[in-house]
Formats: structure tokens, sequence, C-alpha cells
């Protein structure tokens, strides 16, 4: 993932996030907010506390699943869902 943003770069991922938000059907103020957690330098800053730039987002899931009490197994499979469903 941290690969893919770099590639992309901030201009054309803040670019893109722009189009995307504007289109959604919400008040000015949560559009701003939106695209403030969604910039490319809150995505970089949250993904470098999760995994640390090694590893991958799964594994850092994964470590806080299991910080709260959860089986290995389980947070393994629950990890690999949640990032299915959302990237």
């Amino acid at each position: 993932m941290v690969k893919n943003l770099q590639r992309i770069g901030s201009f054309t991922w803040d670019r893109t996030v722009r189009e995307y938000v504007n289109k959604l059907p919400l008040p000015d103020s949560a559009k701003s907010t939106f695209k403030k957690y969604l910039g490319y330098q809150m995505v970089m800053c949250v993904l470098d506390v999760v995994i640390d730039f090694s590893g991958t987002i799964e594994d850092g899931i994964c470590a806080q699943i299991q910080k709260i009490g959860c089986p290995a197994w389980l947070a393994d499979m629950v990890a690999r869902a949640l990032v299915g469903l959302l990237l």
C-alpha cells in the first residue's frame, strides 16, 4: 500500500480524493473533513504508525486485534477480511 501511494504521489492522490469526495451527497463541512483525513500526508502518517513501513497493513491490524485479547487465528482472519472489504 505504501509503495503504491509513493508511486502515485501526493498531488495526484489529493486531486483524486478531492474529485471523489466532491461527488458525495454530503454537506460541505463533511466533505472538508473527508478531504482532510483522506489526504496524502494523513494517510501516510497513519500507515507509518500502523505498519511502521515494514510488514503489511494486515499485520498491523492483526497485532492490534490481538492486543485486545482476540486469539491469533481469529485476529488474522478478521484483519484479512477488513482489508479485503475496505481496500
